[in-house]
């Protein structure tokens, strides 16, 4: 996913007092702002709690350097991150961490890369907002795609199912939709074949989301 080698960053955190920990489904990692964390394992998304209703900015699937500060420095007590799976981390004090990597020029590009991916990720979802409602859903499906948090199909060759963890309110929030509007949305792409459902919950087709724009 990261294109440098992430075992020696964290060999790093852990040699200077990074510490592991596994968060159940459904937690919110408080004081974030204090910490530095790698994302071993596991389901996690990006919150947006200003708003009345906090809305989902994006999904990272493991191998990803979260620093709250870096990302939306100006809104960090209004911005959280929250697991969707259990997940595994390593935690480090972010000032301690930050002086410490100084020495270690190697680490400095992972941490820019980690970063800076997931800052367009978070541009990439926001734009979003400006298209329709069936392309804010084929985006979203596809952004889960591409993060591999979809599950192939084992008997149907290139349909991927959703996890149980997205719900209706959370994928509506995700795609920026009323759940009312998602529902009707959702009808419709099952109607061009798109997704089915059957008794394990909903699938996706990759390639006619590749084609989706253009039959919009």
């Amino acid at each position: 996913m990261i294109p440098v080698d992430n075992q020696e960053l964290i060999d790093f955190m852990e040699q200077h007092g990074g510490l592991r920990q596994k968060y159940s489904p459904r937690t919110k990692i408080s004081n974030l702002e204090e910490k530095i964390i790698i994302l071993l394992t596991g389901v996690m998304h990006l919150e947006d709690g200003k708003e009345k209703e906090p809305f989902i900015l994006t999904y990272l699937n493991d191998n990803y350097l979260l620093d709250l500060q870096i990302l939306k420095a100006e809104h960090s007590k209004e911005i959280f991150f929250s697991s969707d799976t259990e997940i595994e981390v390593i935690e480090m004090n972010r000032n301690k961490f930050f002086e410490l990597i100084k020495r270690k020029a190697s680490l400095l590009e992972w941490v820019v890369v980690s970063n800076s991916k997931i800052v367009s990720k978070i541009y990439t979802e926001s734009s979003k907002f400006y298209i329709n409602s069936t392309l804010k859903i084929i985006r979203s499906f596809r952004s889960l795609l591409e993060e591999n948090i979809l599950v192939a199909d084992e008997k149907r060759d290139g349909w991927y199912r959703m996890l149980p963890f997205m719900t209706r309110r959370n994928l509506a929030s995700y795609c920026q939709l009323s759940r009312k509007t998602l529902g009707q949305e959702l009808k419709l792409l099952e109607e061009q074949e798109l997704l089915v459902w059957d008794s394990k919950g909903m699938f996706v087709n990759a390639e006619k989301l590749e084609r989706g724009d253009s039959n919009i």
